[in-house]
């Protein structure tokens, strides 16, 4: 259950709670996701393992699998996000995105819909590199 009830009282899911917090911990720290991607991945590591032992007194939900949040989280911040499984799938060949839900790709050249959003819920950049 990775959506639950937070301090407040307001829904909270766990996926995004951490993704949240590793975009700041990386904005913070200066960290380049693109040039350090060992860097994100102990980032993300530290930031479950805090939220988890967070989620013990029932504050915050329970993470599912802490696997496939750390996967979902890695393609989200130093990745393209839901794309990204689909980008590294050796057997597609061309990917095209209709809309934010209608991604189509191409197997052995046979046009299918992905089921992957091409987008979920807007979120910010990590960092701005370009900025002196």
């Amino acid at each position: 259950m990775e959506t639950g009830r937070g301090p407040a009282g307001a829904f909270v899911n766990a996926s995004t709670v951490v993704e949240d917090e590793v975009r700041e911990l990386v904005r913070r720290r200066g960290i380049d996701p693109t040039n350090e991607p060992l860097a994100v991945r102990r980032l993300i590591d530290e930031v479950i393992a805090e939220y988890e032992e967070r989620s013990l007194d029932g504050a915050l939900p329970p993470l599912d699998d802490r696997a496939h949040v750390a996967r979902g989280v890695y393609d989200s911040v130093a990745g393209f996000g839901p794309l990204q499984r689909l980008l590294e799938d050796p057997t597609i060949e061309e990917i095209w995105i209709n809309g934010p839900g209608r991604v189509f790709i191409a197997r052995r050249g046979r046009s299918e819909l992905s089921g992957r959003p091409a987008a979920t819920a807007p979120r910010p950049c990590c960092t701005d590199f370009t900025a002196g």
